[in-house]
């Protein structure tokens, strides 16, 4: 979880095709409203994006596996940690 007091740049280095991730919501993180409230987020390996700021509001990212049929042999077949991570790098911008 990150206050964005300053713009931020995401730098998406790698993310699983397993992988969904879903930005935080509105509330108390892991009240039901907050994560009745949660997005998926479209974000794509190798891509950079811009989150302006937000005056002190929360932001954060929660990652999930994704359950599908589709998935469930890639998730089994890359089963080292390594595999299923997301990285990110972010810069502040004052």
């Amino acid at each position: 979880v990150e206050y964005r007091n300053n713009h931020r740049i995401l730098f998406i280095e790698k993310i699983p095709k397993s992988s969904i991730v879903f930005s935080i919501g509105k509330g108390i993180i892991g009240s039901a409203a907050e994560e009745n409230s949660r997005t998926k987020v479209d974000w794509e390996e190798g891509r950079s994006y811009f989150f302006p700021c937000l005056k002190g509001i929360a932001c954060g990212w929660i990652h999930k596996q994704d359950g599908s049929e589709n998935n469930k042999s890639d998730v089994t077949a890359n089963s080292a940690d390594s595999d299923m991570e997301v990285v990110i790098y972010m810069l502040k911008v004052s």
